[in-house]
């Protein structure tokens, strides 16, 4: 009877396990075997940002260097603003979390904070959507973080990261977007155009009514005001782009499996336990 509990309290721990490391983060990382577009410095910082590993305090290759130093030759970016894209080679479905791990050093060494890592989603690779910031740790290894309202599909991911601070360095050292395959989510759209609104329709010169219509001459009536051409109609607010309404649905329905795995993990400890009451009273 003992053997048999020790065997059930290692598969209670081996179970428990494996829900916190499965799930924790929400699924599947999409960016495995994806296709990364990011920054290399050199031969020194240019970390594979989809290969599982991430760096520590250690200036090495598992970092990928954004590097803008005046008008050195070097320079990878504008200075401003780096940016990294991920194709997944295909539309993935319910993408509810997306990361990324950084060196926040305050520039120390050279190495600036991010003043900002926004998130943008696209279907083709062309129209984005901007989904919101990650939040992070300031003066911090560690992960930053988006976690979404609602789940998407989508086949890009873009990371804009924008440069605060001195240093001419900003340190990422991977890359992640979580997702349930089999989850539903809503199809990202990109982002309505703003409409010019700095050049509306001239109201400024009205009719000249200074000079009146010379009564001594009748209007010729043989030329009727043309009508054929009444005010313009045909080009109504443009209706063809509503507001974007994917934020304001509620996520879909379903099991969380997360939960249920949690649940299973419950009901095996209450097993156990009742086992473990009734050998106690036989003995």
């Amino acid at each position: 009877m003992k053997k048999a509990l020790s065997m059930m309290l290692v598969l209670v721990m081996a179970l428990t396990a494996f829900s916190l490391t499965a799930f924790a983060k929400g699924g599947t990382n999409y960016v495995t075997g994806s296709t990364v577009e990011g920054p290399a410095y050199k031969d020194t910082y240019n970390g594979d940002l989809a290969d599982g590993q991430v760096g520590t305090d250690s200036y090495n290759n598992l970092w990928a260097g954004f590097y803008c130093n005046a008008d050195n030759a070097d320079n990878n970016y504008d200075g401003v603003t780096g940016i990294i894209t991920v194709n997944f080679g295909e539309k993935k479905n319910a993408i509810d979390s997306i990361e990324a791990h950084i060196w926040d050093a305050q520039d120390t060494s050279g190495i600036a904070s991010p003043e900002a890592i926004k998130a943008y989603a696209s279907l083709d690779g062309e129209n984005y959507k901007y989904l919101g910031d990650l939040t992070f740790s300031a003066d911090a290894i560690g992960w930053a973080v988006l976690e979404l309202d609602a789940p998407i599909n989508a086949q890009y991911i873009k990371y804009e990261f924008v440069k605060g601070g001195t240093g001419v360095f900003m340190f990422v050292s991977e890359v992640a977007v979580y997702g349930e395959p089999t989850g539903t989510g809503t199809d990202v759209e990109a982002d309505a155009e703003t409409p010019d609104e700095s050049t509306p329709a001239d109201e400024s010169v009205p009719a000249d009514e200074s000079v009146p219509a010379d009564e001594s001459k009748p209007a010729d009536e043989s030329k009727p005001a043309d009508e054929s051409k009444p005010a313009d109609e045909s080009k109504p607010a443009d209706e063809s782009k509503p507001a974007d309404s994917s934020e304001t649905e509620e996520a879909p329905e379903g099991g969380n499996t997360a939960l249920w795995i949690g649940l299973g993990v419950v009901a095996l400890v209450v097993i156990v336990a009742v086992i473990a009451v009734v050998a106690k009273k036989k003995k």
